[in-house]
């Protein structure tokens, strides 16, 4: 692994190197972020070969577009700066958090930031338990995302109370709960809206009517071995029970595929030197510990 200063103009990289690529994002901001982790496969500087080892995709790059692997020098002020113009251009945001699954300490917060104009789908990871310090100028960049995000006209979306959930997380001293965004809760909404569709379907098949305005179509048929139960009885079952559908379920009826949780039973609280097998896909604040 190499490390040097950015700004020389002499930047030379070795075959075997690991480096990430610069993607434009908006190129009307010049907003810029990187990609994860590739290694060098083949050396014609000023140009290179690098390969995605996930995709297993190659792709030839100048030197100008990359950057060297190196956690303790990520500029992650420019990071932050990036996201934060990214964030001020963007009004929905999906949310997800996790805490370690054995301490139950609060670990990750996810977003999904939609943009309707890009293709590109970015996820920001921030891995609570190795924030910087919190008199820090990177800190204080981490807290000032957070207020853009949470801003007054921002529509923040999650399965369940996302103020329960962020509540957990303000021992962090990244935001304050209540937020000034709109919050909805897509489980309340879902369950209310399925109980809606299967009786208005129900009463439409024993009128004989087909006019339907509703264009979700559930896929799960009204009696399979591989559900449960069929989608009336289940949506029955929430009903009289009180209870709101979680999202595996939901996943299952609608669209009729199996959603794991393996992937978020993790033990996201690791310290430093245990957390090289988790790559952020495109972007994540930095996992380390800063002075």
């Amino acid at each position: 692994m190499k490390y040097f200063d950015h700004n020389r103009p002499d930047i030379h990289y070795s075959t075997g190197d690991q480096v990430i690529k610069r993607i434009s994002i908006n190129r009307s901001k010049l907003a810029m972020l990187y990609s994860n982790a590739m290694t060098v496969i083949k050396e014609m500087h000023p140009n290179y070969f690098i390969q995605d080892p996930t995709e297993q995709k190659i792709y030839q790059v100048h030197v100008s577009q990359l950057r060297s692997i190196s956690s303790d020098r990520f500029d992650i002020e420019e990071e932050v700066k990036n996201l934060c113009d990214i964030i001020k251009c963007a009004t929905d945001f999906i949310f997800d958090t996790e805490s370690a699954i054995h301490s139950h300490i609060p670990a990750l917060i996810q977003v999904l930031i939609v943009q309707e104009d890009q293709k590109l789908l970015l996820v920001l990871l921030i891995e609570t338990t190795h924030l910087p310090d919190i008199s820090s100028l990177r800190f204080r960049e981490i807290q000032k995302l957070f207020q853009y995000l949470f801003r007054t006209g921002t529509n923040l979306y999650s399965w369940g109370s996302l103020e329960d959930e962020l509540t957990r997380f303000q021992i962090y001293q990244l935001f304050s709960v209540p937020v000034p965004a709109r919050i909805f809760n897509v489980q309340y909404i879902f369950t209310k809206w399925f109980n809606e569709y299967i009786n208005k379907k129900s009463n439409d098949n024993n009128s004989n009517t087909t006019d339907n305005d509703d264009s979700v179509i559930i896929n799960a048929p009204e009696i399979d071995s591989e559900l449960f139960l069929p989608p009336i009885m289940m949506n029955h079952l929430k009903v009289i029970n009180n209870e709101l559908w979680s999202l595996q379920d939901a996943i299952a009826y609608i669209f009729y595929k199996h959603l794991l949780k393996r992937e978020t039973l993790r033990s996201w609280y690791l310290p430093k030197n245990q957390i090289t097998e988790f790559q952020p896909k495109i972007l994540s604040i930095d996992r380390s510990n800063y002075p």
